[in-house]
């Protein structure tokens, strides 16, 4: 046997031992190329759906990544209270809106190539005093995009009229000239007439009222759904109680209420009060959805004020789908400044996740809905300073929503890309170093796949260590002799693993691959009759006789470690004459074994197996 250019086993998981190299840890994460006399717990790179680090010592499929793409406000876009998504001038792709309280600016943001990596700004109204919200709907039935505005410190309830359809020429109408302290809208066909209404929900004025379209937008009714509600902080249209119209969803927040209105005749002019709850302290915004996909809708909303912080995200389950009896639970805690919630099927596995804003902590946060709302996974999404508003809309025109912030500081209106599931997850290992001329033996791997699902591996090898050439096919199921796919002879070596599944909710697992080969000899470094190896066969059942031949005098060591790099008995070093020598080890518990030994000649090292007695 040849020698290897060996380094000292170190204490993980994976480490190259001569003749044989093993990996079950890739949490180090991507980066190193190599080449490398071992594999480590670090790998070369990968695609951004393979999993690495979430669960030890094996690779899965991930469900996507947020990439921070582009910031598209300029800094002097001052505190962008909201941001909403609309095809401004219908060219077919998302375009933002922002209002800016500060400086009473209403603007929208053209993508104008599409991909939201290029944008141009055009201002709608640059004297609208505290706006707070503008809301995109097509309000005139021209077919072009209007726009319903609030200005908080003007008590006004505004529309836009698109003049020339280009979204570039705009002409305001009055809706309401005393809404006081009106913070937040939304807007729908509220009375199924056709014509599209708008809810607004006044802050200082403790009211939620409702603006019916009477024809075109030239004249509005006005229907008061509620006078005294401490702090409205938000309005959502929505079937709560699936009879076929529209009714509200509000939060105030110092009233801890969360609340819905029914539209009890369907003609929205008549307003029934449901409580959903009125102790969850601090409560900001609410949404409505079928969370646990029982058939009727739930309510889901945020909570973190600096007056009264409840910092939670939290959701309420209909529990007899009467829309009246309610139970709280926690998706959440610890959430600082706990705003915006909304809800989406992010990870395409059937049900819905929670996306939710943390000002005081500068965060954006989603939580993966494990099944039935019962269990969630938190994840960060990204970090970003104080993110009031948030909207989730397909920016690239990917067919994946992407999501936008706006915030209450200076920071700049962003948008992140949503990569999403990938259905093959794609990693490339470190290039390994086998010392010398290898004879290539068998390359084994365990993995755990699912109906529907696949793992699969190529390699290649050369001589090159900045040429390995082409992959392999797909090898074999494992152990293949790898040496009908890479050629004898080589020095570098280098596997590439796929992850392959249809969804997010069924993946496979990678948790090991083991690769053994033969050092050819390396000329007059080492003698030929130096030599190392494991007597009475291989695997072994709990004892062993390790032999080896020294070419020269010397002193030597040899010592043999566990799978994971203990050294369980060494001998020496201590000096011994040129010739054969062995040693017994006893006791060995099954598992996996690397003995080696380290003389004048160089450094030697086999794997054995050790069964259960039988």
């Amino acid at each position: 046997m040849k020698a290897s250019y060996i380094l000292a086993p170190l204490a993980v998981v994976a480490a190259c031992y001569g003749a044989s190299a093993v990996q079950t840890d890739w949490s180090g994460g991507p980066g190193v190329h190599g080449p490398s006399g071992q594999w480590g717990t670090t790998f070369d790179s990968c695609e951004v759906s393979v999993d690495y680090s979430s669960i030890s010592g094996c690779l899965a499929v991930s469900w996507g990544v947020l990439e921070d793409v582009i910031t598209m406000i300029p800094e002097s876009q001052e505190y962008a209270i909201r941001v909403r998504a609309a095809d401004m001038d219908g060219d077919g792709d998302v375009d933002l809106i922002a209002s800016a309280e500060v400086d009473d600016r209403v603007c929208w943001w053209e993508n104008v190539d599409g991909l939201g990596k290029s944008w141009m700004v055009h201002d709608v109204d640059t004297a609208f005093d505290g706006a707070w919200d503008a809301v995109a709907a097509d309000i005139d039935g021209d077919d072009d995009v209007d726009l319903f505005g609030a200005a908080k410190n003007a008590d006004l309830v505004v529309w836009w009229e698109n003049t020339d359809g280009s979204a570039t020429s705009w002409t305001i109408h009055t809706i309401a000239e005393s809404f006081d302290g009106v913070k937040v809208l939304a807007v729908a066909d509220m009375n199924d007439d056709g014509e599209v209404d708008v809810i607004g929900g006044a802050k200082n004025g403790d009211a939620i009222s409702l603006w019916l379209n009477s024809g075109g937008g030239s004249s509005w009714q006005e229907v008061s759904v509620v006078t005294k509600l401490d702090a409205v902080n938000s309005v959502v249209a929505f079937d709560i109680d699936k009879d076929g119209d529209l009714d509200i969803l509000g939060t105030a927040t110092l009233d801890k209420a969360i609340r819905w209105w029914e539209n009890t005749d369907g003609s929205a002019t008549s307003w029934t009060s449901h409580v959903v709850s009125s102790t969850f302290s601090g409560v900001r915004t609410a949404e409505a959805a079928d969370l646990d996909d029982d058939g009727d809708i739930d309510i889901i909303a945020a909570g973190g004020s600096c007056k009264s912080p409840a910092n939670e995200v939290a959701w309420w389950e209909n529990t007899d789908g009467s829309c009246d009896n309610w139970e709280k639970h926690v998706i959440g805690s610890g959430v600082d400044g706990a705003h915006v919630v909304l809800t989406y099927d992010i990870d395409d596995d059937g049900d819905l996740d929670v996306f939710a804003t943390a000002i005081f902590a500068h965060k954006i946060l989603m939580w993966e809905n494990e099944g039935s709302a019962s269990s969630w996974t938190e994840h960060q999404l990204c970090s970003y300073n104080s993110p009031r508003s948030m909207v989730l809309a397909d920016i690239d025109g990917n067919g994946i929503m992407d999501v936008a912030a706006g915030s209450v500081s200076r920071e700049a209106i962003s948008w992140w890309r949503v990569m999403g599931y990938d259905p093959c997850a794609v990693l490339k290992s470190t290039i390994l170093d086998t010392g010398g001329d290898s004879e290539w033996g068998t390359l084994s791997w365990n993995a755990t796949p699912v109906t529907g699902t696949w793992v699969n591996l190529r390699v290649r090898s050369s001589w090159d260590q900045d040429d390995l050439g082409e992959w392999s096919d797909t090898l074999a199921v494992s152990p293949v002799d790898i040496s009908k796919y890479i050629d004898d002879g080589d020095r570098f070596f280098q596997y590439m693993v796929e992850l392959r599944s249809p969804g997010c909710d069924t993946f496979p697992v990678f948790g090991e691959i083991v690769l053994d080969w033969t050092p050819l000899g390396m000329g007059s470094e080492t003698p030929m009759d130096t030599f190392l190896e494991v007597a009475g066969g291989n695997p072994s059942t709990g004892s062993v006789l390790l032999r080896y031949g020294l070419a020269e005098a010397g002193i030597s060591r040899v010592s043999l470690y566990d799978i994971a790099g203990r050294c369980l008995f060494t001998e020496g070093p201590a000096f011994r004459a040129a010739g054969s020598h062995e040693t017994w080890v006893t006791g060995l518990v099954p598992g996996l074994y690397f003995v080696r030994l380290s003389c004048p000649s160089g450094v030697f090292s086999k794997r054995f197996t050790v069964l259960d007695r039988m």
